[in-house]
């Protein structure tokens, strides 16, 4: 399927998101900037490429959601949370974050660079804009789980999720979702793939849904 090819010279500019293809890719090119990650948020399109590929964008359809609302929470959370011993910090420790989710994320079956120093030097600027919003879990100064994405009008594109032991992801998505609720948001995208936490109440909705929530 064809797809737009999009320049780098000048401020960031996308097609409309509905033109994606089938597979939900939108564009190639651009720059891996903090402005330009932001401005593909703003239009519903996110980036998702390997390493030593060009910069691909994407919106799929249908797309991921959490509302806040749908929140279950299993068993195993449950206990998790009520540990009075952990301690929830919001909108701290990003690089620790982010250096933990390059931890988890860069082995196989994905790239040893698969998070990558551009991408994380990008996240860094972008938090300087204050649109970052990030959850940190962690006991005895070690962090067991986290989340981090940005909160552009009442939308929340989540980028990665991590934990070390089995739960914390789960329970870092609700706790950040529960937190972004009080600033107004109305959903979390989680754009396509929710294979990284158990399920606590995604939904699927049609791409036209989701565009007309931002």
């Amino acid at each position: 399927m064809p797809y737009f090819e999009l320049s780098s010279a000048g401020p960031p500019s996308f097609p409309p998101a509905h033109f994606a293809d089938q597979e939900g890719l939108l564009a190639t090119g651009g720059e891996l900037t903090a402005e330009w990650l932001l401005a593909a948020y703003q239009a519903g399109i996110y980036l998702w490429c390997s390493p030593m590929e060009p910069l691909y964008w994407w919106s799929p359809d249908p797309r991921i959601v959490l509302f806040p609302g749908d929140i279950h929470i299993p068993g195993q959370v449950r206990a998790l949370q009520n540990d009075e011993s952990l301690q929830k910090l919001f909108n701290a420790e990003l690089p620790r974050l982010i250096k933990l989710c390059e931890e988890q994320w860069n082995q196989p079956p994905m790239s040893r660079e698969w998070l990558s120093g551009a991408f994380a030097r990008a996240y860094l600027e972008l938090e300087k804009t204050g649109v970052v919003r990030s959850i940190v879990l962690q006991k005895n100064g070690e962090i067991l789980g986290g989340a981090f994405g940005t909160l552009h009008g009442r939308v929340f594109s989540c980028e990665y999720v991590c934990e070390t032991q089995s739960g914390y992801a789960e329970l870092a998505l609700i706790e950040l979702s529960r937190k972004l609720s009080t600033e107004g948001m109305i959903c979390m995208d989680l754009h396509k793939d929710t294979s990284a936490t158990d399920d606590i109440g995604y939904r699927e909705i049609s791409k036209n849904e989701f565009l007309s929530l931002l």
